[in-house]
């Protein structure tokens, strides 16, 4: 079974009922390690060198987030803008996430069809996740 990474981030968790169910059922699994960064960084002050021992560590990385204003919450942001850096996720030497698989757990506001060509949103969710691609 591969071994899997849960950032999770929700700046106002107690609002949410589908990311607490999310995260919930994904505490139950065994082998998952989660981390809430709103909970290990409140103040934003990212330990760049953790958090990539951490993700060296594990083959699956997952990011569970709601979408705010058609983007991520400022600390996932924040997050990728360090940890991802030069050298380590990218660049002359930036291999240690080879061979691992990333992926979005995401939430918005809104129906399915509101998130289509058809829509109010006036594009499908995918489009709306194009930088974290």
């Amino acid at each position: 079974m591969a071994n899997v990474l849960i950032y999770y981030a929700h700046p106002a968790q107690e609002r949410s009922q589908a990311n607490t169910a999310m995260i919930t059922a994904a505490r139950a699994v065994d082998g998952v390690t989660i981390v809430d960064l709103y909970n290990t960084y409140p103040r934003f002050d990212i330990d760049i060198d953790d958090e990539q021992d951490r993700m060296r560590a594990h083959d699956v990385i997952l990011f569970q987030y709601p979408v705010f204003w058609y983007a991520p919450p400022a600390l996932v942001k924040e997050f990728l803008d360090l940890v991802l850096e030069y050298g380590f996720a990218y660049g002359e030497n930036g291999t240690e996430l080879h061979g691992k698989y990333m992926g979005l757990a995401l939430t918005a506001a809104g129906s399915e069809q509101a998130y289509s060509v058809q829509g109010y949103q006036n594009f499908p969710l995918r489009d709306f996740t194009k930088p974290m691609q």
